[in-house]
């Protein structure tokens, strides 16, 4: 089967979830397997894209731009915001066309993204409009690592040929070296706790994988004054959703 939309860290190995006793990267294929990419340097810049209002075209993200201070915070290079009526569709392609978007060693986008039409119709929202899955294909990334917070964002058709058409797939076909995105919806309240672990744990030793093991280990032990929180955050449903395609 489609083996490409498991939630792998939620696989059940004896007692306990596989991501408690291993560290999960998904790759296309194993002709895409290659070294492992090189160490991010200490001020290597980051851009942070935030949407929280689409003009009635889909739900407001009022959190969406929490996830951005959490970046600003954990991540060692100087960070670059494009958020509110910055973020065009004509402004993140201007970007692409003159190659301002390659010295990013990470890439945060905090918004919607869908998948339709058997894929072709897939897009990442933008506060004007929708960049379209063939416009993700060539933003020229650089050695980048992109995360995509956002809703569904590494969910996938199968194609004929068994091709399979994701975001995911996209930007690493624009030049990511890394994508962490989900499988299907992130829980809003999930999302801060969540990535406040991953980018603690990913300057301090720049792999994705590793810092995605650690951050959904945390949501495991987590503990809130809020039982019902805690046992929401505790969830599979909650934290196996975002992985890791290299």
């Amino acid at each position: 089967g489609a083996l490409h939309a498991l939630p792998w860290a939620a696989l059940r190995l004896d007692d306990a979830w596989l991501v408690e006793q291993a560290v999960i990267e998904l790759l296309p294929s194993l002709a895409a397997l290659r070294p492992a990419a090189p160490l991010v340097p200490e001020a290597a810049p980051a851009l942070l894209v935030g949407c929280s209002e689409f003009g009635g075209r889909a739900p407001p993200l009022p959190r969406a731009l929490e996830t951005l201070d959490l970046v600003a915070a954990g991540w060692p290079g100087p960070p670059t915001r494009l958020t509110g009526t910055a973020v065009t569709r004509q402004a993140i392609l201007e970007l692409a066309a003159a190659g301002e978007l390659r010295p990013y060693r990470l890439l945060h986008f905090a918004t919607h993204a869908h998948l339709g039409g058997r894929g072709l119709l897939g897009h990442i929202k933008l506060t004007d409009n929708d960049l379209l899955v063939d416009e993700v294909l060539r933003l020229g990334l650089g050695d980048s690592i992109v995360i995509l917070a956002a809703c569904s964002g590494a969910a996938s058709e199968v194609l004929p040929g068994d091709e399979v058409l994701s975001l995911s797939r996209a930007l690493l076909a624009a030049g990511a070296t890394s994508v962490v995105a989900g499988l299907w919806e992130l829980y809003d309240n999930a999302a801060p706790p969540l990535f406040a672990h991953f980018y603690a744990s990913l300057a301090a030793h720049t792999d994705p994988a590793l810092a995605l093991a650690h951050a959904q280990r945390a949501m495991l032990r987590a503990e809130s004054d809020d039982e019902q929180l805690t046992a929401i955050l505790r969830l599979p449903l909650v934290w196996a959703s975002l992985c890791v395609q290299s």
